[in-house]
């Protein structure tokens, strides 16, 4: 009697334990679903957000200046057109992986990891916008190249009597 007893008390423990053991996991892997205020609130997370608005501003104001000049064929236009769009999607999906890390969107991540994340994902951001610049800086210095070289020829015909 007093061996069942003392066998049941064991079994007893040895569940709670068990059953304690299960929670903490259990507790663990529900903690990495979740990103904690330092992973959300991180001045990087704001950062890339207001980059990529700042692609969106340069690269609409890129095509209209562009387009307005009528130094580029309907063709360069496009291809610079397209180029931007690539970039903008580009962007967007880097702000979307960013709200996914950062919102806890049922990835199982430390808040480490988290970080590390985010890190990447701004220096992407960045990189993207560094893009832009040189590529606007391009077309712009080309747009310029042409109304002079336009500007160069108009004179040469004035100055040689030619229309």
């Amino acid at each position: 009697q007093k061996g069942y007893k003392i066998a049941r008390e064991g079994l007893r423990t040895i569940s709670q334990f068990k059953d304690g053991e299960f929670k903490l996991h259990q507790d663990y892997f529900q903690s990495l679903e979740k990103a904690s205020p330092a992973v959300s609130q991180h001045p990087h997370v704001e950062s890339a957000i207001a980059l990529l608005l700042k692609i969106e501003e340069g690269a609409g104001r890129l095509i209209q200046s562009l387009t307005r000049s009528n130094a580029f064929t309907k063709e360069e236009l496009n291809y610079i057109q397209r180029t931007l769009m690539r970039l903008l999607h580009h962007g967007a999906t880097t702000i979307g992986t960013l709200h996914a890390v950062t919102g806890g969107e049922g990835l199982q991540m430390t808040d480490k990891a988290r970080l590390e994340k985010v890190e990447h994902l701004y220096r992407d951001m960045q990189d993207h916008y560094t893009f832009l610049q040189s590529f606007s800086g391009e077309a712009r210095t080309l747009m310029a190249l042409r109304k002079m070289e336009s500007l160069e020829l108009q004179r040469s015909r004035a100055t040689r009597g030619l229309k």
